[in-house]
């Protein structure tokens, strides 16, 4: 078969916070469009020595294709770069979605010295952060999903990171950009990757909304992975 007819692998990337089940109705919605889909789930060993090596090890394990689609929510998306040098594949295209982009080259900064202050508040004294969900007040998860049953099983599903994780600073792999397919906007938190995307020339879509619209309207989130990463 030529490499240009094999169908791509989709691994859809959840953020280290929270669980698998963000993008649960996004992978329903791409198999139903014929889309090999991928969903590791991303889990820290608090004992770990290395928890973002760990993560970077956990989903280049998963993709068993030479055309990979690597595809990160939120946090996730800083991990990209280093899933595709892991994963030893050349024909890797990676889509952000409301997420930080990582620098073009040199080390990678997790968290900013502000957020650390914040994430130190959120710690417990085993430096265990708490679930993700409880950070933003009894009404914060009932604002980013309406779906009480969405909602539910999204919030049961986050895990408690250990802080150790923002320790790191990796350097990012040289020339990830060529691999970068095109970023989708959800929310105006992220408006800024966004426009460096842009600025790039990578192609940039938007679901405005929330910043789980993967949760809410996945078909139109499924869609847009599509057509950005040229899955079309």
């Amino acid at each position: 078969m030529q490499r240009c007819c094999v169908a791509p692998q989709v691994v859809l990337v959840h953020a280290p916070l929270v669980g698998p089940s963000t993008w649960r109705w996004v992978a329903q919605e791409l198999r139903a469009r014929g889309v090999e889909v991928v969903v590791p789930r991303l889990q820290v060993d608090a004992s770990a020595e290395a928890p973002f090596d760990q993560l970077v090890s956990a989903v280049a394990s998963e993709v068993t294709s030479d055309h990979v689609v690597l595809v990160g929510h939120s946090g996730a998306g800083v991990l990209l770069p280093f899933i595709a040098e892991a994963s030893l594949f050349d024909h890797a295209r990676l889509v952000f979605v409301d997420a930080g982009l990582p620098p073009l080259e040199g080390a990678v900064e997790l968290a900013a010295e502000d957020f650390r202050r914040f994430l130190r508040g959120r710690a417990d004294e085993n430096g265990l952060l708490a679930p993700w969900h409880t950070w933003w007040g009894e009404d914060g998860m009932s604002r980013m999903v309406g779906d009480e049953e969405r909602r539910a099983e999204v919030s049961g599903d986050t895990q408690q990171l250990p802080l150790s994780y923002y320790d790191r600073a990796p350097v990012v792999p040289r020339g990830w950009s060529a691999h970068a397919a095109g970023y989708l906007l959800l929310s105006e938190v992220y408006r800024p990757a966004a426009m460096q995307a842009s600025a790039l020339g990578w192609s940039v879509l938007e679901v405005l909304g929330t910043h789980l619209e993967l949760v809410n309207r996945p078909a139109d989130v499924a869609a847009s992975i599509i057509a950005v990463a040229g899955l079309q």
